[in-house]
């Protein structure tokens, strides 16, 4: 089961904090194990500067805190925003026993906690938005593991891709 919240707080004019929390827990429906591949991991694509699959479990959660601002900015053409953010991320066998909300900047991990905690990285980056197309991301991060390479990604907005069809507009 997954659950992904994501949203914005406007701090003034386009500057805004863009807020996201999410969860991952595997449930397996029968005996036999869940395959060490179908399991989530935690790497540069869900939390900058951490290598890919670095921490692998059942279970997974996820806060990043974004500041957006504004680099440059043409109407109906293009929208370039760069961003500055805090990523907290943990990986778990069983969520509900091992959760800690302390921070750990150990790397690698200590083996065989009883509880793990939270482990912190930092990213920046830029935005390439224009309208009715997909935004590109590109971020670098920073977390105990080191520097993470360059990770872009293509981010497809939740709206129409033309107008519909009937609107008030249209009726007179």
């Amino acid at each position: 089961m997954e659950i992904d919240a994501y949203g914005y707080v406007p701090l003034g004019g386009v500057h805004r904090f863009a807020t996201r929390l999410s969860s991952t827990l595997t449930v397996n429906r029968g005996t036999a194990p869940v395959p060490v591949y179908m399991l989530p991991t935690i790497g540069g694509a869900v939390s900058p500067g951490w290598p890919r699959g670095r921490f692998v479990a059942p279970d997974r959660l996820l806060a990043s805190v974004l500041y957006r601002f504004p680099l440059l900015h043409y109407e109906e053409l293009l929208t370039l925003e760069g961003h500055v953010g805090g990523h907290l991320a943990g990986s778990y066998d069983d969520v509900g026993n091992q959760f800690s909300t302390t921070l750990s900047f150990e790397n690698p991990p200590s083996p065989n906690e009883s509880t793990r905690p939270l482990r912190p990285s930092v990213s920046t980056g830029l935005r390439i938005a224009m309208p009715r197309r997909q935004d590109l991301e590109l971020a670098v991060g920073i977390s105990p593991a080191g520097i993470s390479a360059v990770r872009f990604s293509l981010v497809r907005t939740l709206q129409a891709l033309r107008p519909p069809h009937h609107s008030s507009e249209n009726v007179r």
